[in-house]
């Protein structure tokens, strides 16, 4: 992968060395990302239903949060450290001035069955000391010596969960297209394209891509079309813009695919990120964007 480029507020975060100065500071609003990674630590926000294509981890750093589990008549749950599984709807509230974490691991680069035991657990609170000891630790660290360049996914998962995540295997035709998509999220790629430089029929493809993914072709791409929002947040190409040159037919479509997996609008993410640093790792396009 291609070093770490900073694009955060310069008076708020000057150096990647020290983010913080003193320890004893507020947790610095912050995120890191690269295609198969996410990072967030801040304000977590309001609740709202949010549905991720990925396997998501909270982490209460002040206090407590709550989360709920499916619709609406579903009951709340009070936890300092959650899991939710990929493509899981849930609601997540934290105190207006609690600040949380929110880990992102993309599920197809994942062997599930090998994964820490929190973490292949149901949806919901879960009671991992250990795990949630090493999360924190690794933000400890984070905002005290500003450790913030993780060349690779294992150097990520090291840092967090004290050794690499295993891997998934997948089918290497499937690979390829996963690849691809990854790499220009802004290209709309039909099922038919991606079949064709699989060698396969369409429909082979897509019971091919459901099996070794575990999505759906569409819902897989509509999610990554999305977390590609978050590479261009500091940039000041308008929301139109954006949606117009990542295939969305107008901006209405676009809010709403943001919104259904997010939980806010594009509009809400992009005013509450302005004093957040973004940090981008990765060798794609639109890493370097």
């Amino acid at each position: 992968m291609s070093p770490l480029n900073q694009v955060a507020l310069p008076s708020m975060l000057p150096t990647c060395i020290n983010p913080l100065g003193e320890a004893n500071k507020k947790w610095p609003p912050m995120m890191w990302l690269n295609t198969d990674r996410f990072l967030y630590l801040g304000v977590i926000g309001q609740p709202a239903e949010r549905c991720f294509g990925a396997l998501a981890l909270y982490l209460s750093l002040q206090g407590a949060h709550r989360i709920r589990i499916g619709d609406k008549g579903s009951d709340w749950q009070s936890a300092k450290f959650s899991i939710v599984q990929p493509w899981c709807k849930h609601w997540l509230a934290f105190d207006e001035r609690s600040i949380g974490c929110l880990l992102l691991l993309e599920p197809e680069t994942l062997k599930f069955s090998a994964l820490p035991a929190p973490l292949q657990q149901p949806s919901g609170a879960v009671q991992a000391g250990e795990l949630a000891q090493k999360m924190h630790a690794a933000l400890e660290l984070l905002r005290t010596v500003g450790a913030c360049r993780y060349a690779s996914n294992d150097e990520f998962d090291r840092a967090f969960f004290g050794e690499p995540l295993a891997a998934r295997r997948l089918d290497v035709r499937v690979q390829k297209v996963l690849e691809r998509l990854k790499a220009s999220p802004n290209i709309t790629l039909s099922a038919e394209e991606c079949a064709e430089q699989a060698c396969l029929s369409t429909s082979r493809f897509l019971h091919l891509f459901k099996a070794e993914v575990g999505a759906p072709f569409r819902s897989y791409r509509a999610w990554h079309r999305a977390r590609s929002l978050l590479y261009h947040l500091k940039e000041q190409t308008s929301l139109t813009d954006f949606a117009l040159n990542y295939g969305y037919p107008d901006a209405t479509h676009f809010s709403h695919s943001i919104r259904r997996f997010a939980g806010f609008t594009p509009k809400a993410i992009h005013s509450g990120s302005r004093k957040v640093a973004l940090f981008v790792a990765g060798d794609t396009a639109s890493c370097r964007a």
